[in-house]
């Protein structure tokens, strides 16, 4: 995430000075839009594992089913999470399969 950040701000500093792709206009505000966009994609999974085991640790300690039942909880919703974003990178690789064998029948 961190990595993340100092790109956002190598763009920013240098987009002030000299747009980072000349040919196309704004292309660095919309860099740092796509870099703080996969960083809340990076961080969101990492939160719901803290989230489980802060309230998993604190379920064991005090013996608490119900506080063992909303750890299990965050731990459903990191499982989502990362289900839906392996649907997407599936459905997103085969449609640039598809341009690919599109264009390529083209040539």
């Amino acid at each position: 995430v961190l990595v993340l950040i100092m790109a956002c701000l190598f763009t920013y500093v240098f987009g002030t000075y000299g747009d980072i792709s000349p040919g196309i206009p704004g292309f660095s505000a919309f860099y740092i839009l796509i870099v703080l966009i996969a960083a809340v994609l990076v961080v969101l999974p990492v939160i719901f594992i803290m989230q489980f085991s802060g309230k998993a640790r604190r379920a064991i300690a005090s013996n608490d089913p119900a506080e063992l039942s909303l750890s299990l909880s965050s731990l459903k919703s990191y499982f989502v999470f990362m289900g839906v974003m392996a649907i997407i990178g599936i459905v997103f690789s085969l449609i640039m399969v598809l341009v690919m064998v599109a264009v390529g029948g083209s040539l």
